[in-house]
């Protein structure tokens, strides 16, 4: 062996967990928002995705 292992960084592996998260609940409320043409539920996905930071 070379050395000893790599030292993991535990809050940049949650940090990059969580902006994955995000990003995949974003994706999913677009998609959604793309997907229907009721005013509606329009209006309900986009104040879901205004409560996203």
């Amino acid at each position: 062996m070379s050395g000893p292992p790599p030292e993991i960084d535990e809050a940049g592996v949650l940090l990059a967990k969580l902006a994955r998260l995000g990003l995949r609940a974003a994706q999913h409320v677009h998609d959604c928002l793309l997907d229907t043409t009721d005013p509606d539920e329009v209006a309900r996905l986009n104040a879901k995705r205004r409560r996203r930071p």
